[in-house]
């Protein structure tokens, strides 16, 4: 996902905007980790998501699992 985040930061010219990890997102079954990356004047935000492991699937890994890859 950093990975991602940065290539979006240098080839789209988009910052990082807010970030938070599964220590701040997530229930007792399921987390998650996002970046959200913006334009300069911060009229286009991206999440860039990733599910994190937990007790059962999140909504991203079932999105990931059923497409069979990620997605925008």
């Amino acid at each position: 996902m950093t990975s991602v985040a940065e290539w979006y930061e240098k080839n789209l010219m988009l910052h990082r905007f807010w970030s938070v990890d599964d220590s701040q997102v997530h229930t007792e079954y399921s987390s998650l980790r996002s970046i959200v990356v913006s334009n300069f004047e911060e009229t286009i935000k991206m999440p860039i998501n990733e599910p994190a492991v937990g007790k059962r699937k999140s909504q991203i890994q079932e999105y990931v699992d059923y497409y069979s890859g990620a997605g925008v």
